[in-house]
């Protein structure tokens, strides 16, 4: 779970890092690894898009 800023900007970097992986090529086009990939830059957002929402209704500290 994100708590906080720093985290958050560790979050954004590592989505940053995987959209390279993936233009790069680094991994290959194999499905099997993008689908992963993609399955975890959807579960980072996800905690990004909480972390804020906590955030806006003032549920976490800055």
């Amino acid at each position: 779970m994100i708590s906080n800023e720093q985290e958050k900007r560790e979050a954004v970097k590592a989505i940053k890092t995987l959209n390279d992986v993936l233009a790069l090529e680094i991994v290959g086009r194999n499905p099997l690894n993008e689908g992963r990939i993609n399955k975890v830059r959807s579960d980072i957002r996800a905690e990004l898009g909480a972390y804020l929402a906590r955030k806006e209704l003032g549920e976490e500290k800055e």
